[in-house]
């Protein structure tokens, strides 16, 4: 990985300080995640049979596109734990059953089983680093929009290549700007560029293998340094934004066609193989299959868990390119602290609301266990009884959702809205500036008439900073407080190089808001052009996780409930009529195995509904955890 080559920058090193901060944040240690460690914990079990192995050019480009800090010998060793825990389980539980008295060959679906668990979890260990590693694609895509822009609109006003590197690089994120920031380091020592032209070069040429839109674009921002014509100049500097855009709406379209239809046949059919294996297993007692088990049902629901995570996993690696709005910092005031949830205007441990739920509503489904049937105590446990359970583990992850989701979407809304409202204020304020009126004047005027708009007392702020202390625009904004509460970096980084522009000409200045207000009002329509295309997409998946799936589920339990009624009820009119040994007869369940079945399969729709919210999640904002909760 490049992040292993890069050393610890000495204090002394001449670096601008957004630039060492950000390479100090790639050479710092991290925590491992899940797979890392389960892949070390393969190791240790493994390590011996694993040590000479070598991957694939393939695996190895995955694990390292996925940023995973795993070597050859512990993934292979992962893999083989992967296999080797659900197959050790299941024979090691129906060895036991086996030798307490069970049946040989009644419970041989056991280790069948396991082999399958088995195979779905290597599938899903195969699947993950390649997922992340598209996942990680996309993303950088996405954010390479911005710094694109952000270098389109330096350069558009100054003809500084240099320049707009370092401002793209310092005030961008995504591995685009880290790109750049660590090829502004190496052109600084010598080690690999000779200029600025020829770093770009060799960027534009290593993205070609993630996103061609973005090679072409940064190419023809260089075609704009080379030409001695202005007109010429400033219609290549344009076409850059246009092109990752109209690059990312074509895959948008594309990836979306390829990742809906498997995604709702593998939905279909799924659901139909719950129907036949819960409802229609009764009928394998006929040809003599012992498959009425609660057991079978259990490693049943745990194999649909596994294959709902393996194929969301690989259809992952499809998700499209998205433009994602800046996430909210966790140290804003405006949100309760890491951990916490506010209820009732106090803060406690997030975990807590949802405890005190479960415990509210489980509690019936705890008194059916415990044979609780008299008095309206039995009443209410008798009326859904384990399906308490179900309700309880539902309301419990709806309340934790929204404690966590509630207030930090709506902040993102209003971000939403500030992106269309800069838009406004910056064409408001450049046209009033063109018309000679002081700049502390235009952003009071815009603020008067942005009224309603959150941007109004920031505005309002920045003016009277200006007239009071006798700032500038730049001091006023970001050094005074106002600009602090700016989070999306491109707005940010306009305005710093509008004032910046402003020092030389006010007229300048104006014309330079204009042109960022086109830029934002671009973005924003593009935004909300491929949202509402991913939410029209994603109605039908919607409707399977909310509908389908528990309808489904219920259904199963309801066919065997019906069945096992059907048998008992033969079997009671055969026994009246003195008929002995009734062949053919359908498997059944008693109530409390029916009871004990509706919760397997209540939790089974839950989890299974949660997996196909987060591939919901993923395809429409990747990695991101508010989009996920508040779905």
């Amino acid at each position: 990985m490049a992040e292993k080559t890069l050393k610890p920058l000495p204090k002394r090193f001449p670096i601008p300080s957004d630039v060492r901060s950000a390479l100090e944040r790639m050479v710092r240690p991290r925590k491992r995640n899940f797979y890392e460690r389960f892949c070390g914990a393969g190791n240790g079990i493994f390590g011996g049979l694993t040590k000479k192995t070598k991957l694939s050019e393939q695996t190895l480009r995955n694990l390292r596109d996925a940023r995973l800090t795993v070597k050859p010998s512990e993934w292979v060793a992962g893999m083989l734990l992967a296999i080797f825990l659900p197959i050790a389980f299941t024979m090691l539980l129906w060895s036991v059953l086996v030798l307490l008295g069970g049946d040989f060959f009644g419970l041989l679906y056991m280790p069948l089983f396991g082999a399958l668990l088995g195979g779905l979890f290597l599938m899903a260990f195969q699947a993950y680093p390649s997922s992340l590693a598209a996942s990680r694609k996309s993303d950088a895509q996405s954010r390479a929009i911005s710094t694109i822009m952000l270098l389109s609109f330096s350069l558009y006003h100054r003809p500084d290549l240099r320049g707009a590197t370092i401002q793209a690089a310092d005030s961008s994120e995504g591995k685009l700007a880290e790109d750049l920031q660590r090829g502004l380091l190496d052109l600084d020592e010598r080690r690999r560029y000779e200029t600025v032209r020829h770093l770009l070069t060799v960027i534009a040429n290593e993205w070609g293998g993630i996103d061609d839109s973005t090679r072409q674009a940064i190419f023809d921002l260089l075609r704009s340094t080379g030409t001695k014509d202005e007109a010429a100049r400033l219609s290549d500097v344009s076409k850059a934004p246009e092109r990752v855009l109209e690059g990312a709406d074509e895959q948008l379209t594309r990836r979306l066609n390829s990742l809906m239809m498997p995604t709702l046949a593998f939905l279909t059919f799924s659901s139909l193989a719950i129907i036949a294996v819960v409802g229609l297993s009764p009928l394998f007692k006929v040809i003599g299959m012992q498959f009425v088990d609660l057991k079978f049902f259990a490693l049943m629901a745990a194999a649909l868990v596994a294959a709902f995570l393996t194929f969301t996993l690989y259809m992952g690696k499809r998700r499209p390119v998205t433009i994602q709005l800046p996430e909210i910092p966790p140290d804003d005031p405006r949100l309760p602290p890491p951990g916490k949830a506010k209820v009732f205007g106090k803060f406690v441990p997030s975990w807590s609301p949802s405890l005190l739920v479960f415990a509210a509503l489980a509690w019936p489904g705890v008194l059916y266990f415990l044979d609780v049937t008299a008095g309206m105590l039995g009443v209410i446990a008798m009326s859904f009884t384990t399906l308490w359970f179900v309700w309880a583990t539902t309301c419990a992850i709806a309340v934790y959702g929204y404690l966590y989701a509630s207030k930090r979407s709506k902040l993102r809304e209003e971000e939403r809205r500030k992106l269309a409202d800069w838009g406004n204020v910056l064409n408001t304020l450049g046209s009033r500036m063109i018309d000679g009126k002081p700049a502390a004047q235009a952003i009071n005027e815009a603020a008067e008439l942005m009224a309603g708009s959150p941007l109004a007392e920031q505005l309002k702020g920045t003016s009277a900073a200006m007239e009071r202390y006798g700032v500038d625009m730049y001091e006023a904004l970001f050094e005074r407080g106002a600009g602090k509460r700016v989070y999306n970096p491109l707005i940010s980084s306009f305005l710093g190089i509008i004032s910046r522009i402003r020092r030389d000409s006010e007229a300048a200045a104006g014309r330079a808001c204009m042109m960022a207000a086109e830029f934002l009002r671009t973005l924003h329509r593009v935004e909300r052009r491929f949202r509402e295309q991913i939410d029209e997409a994603m109605g039908n998946l919607w409707l399977v996780a909310v509908v389908l799936i528990p309808v489904v589920c219920a259904m199963s339990v309801w066919v065997m409930d019906f069945m096992s009624g059907m048998k008992f009820t033969v079997a009671a009119q055969t026994a009246v009529a003195g008929v002995t040994g009734m062949p053919f007869l359908l498997g059944a369940m008693e109530a409390k195995e029916l009871a004990i079945l509706r919760l397997v399969m209540g939790l089974t729709a839950v989890v299974l509904g949660g997996i196909v919210a987060r591939y919901i999640a993923t395809i429409r904002a990747g990695r991101d955890k508010v989009e996920f909760w508040s779905a």
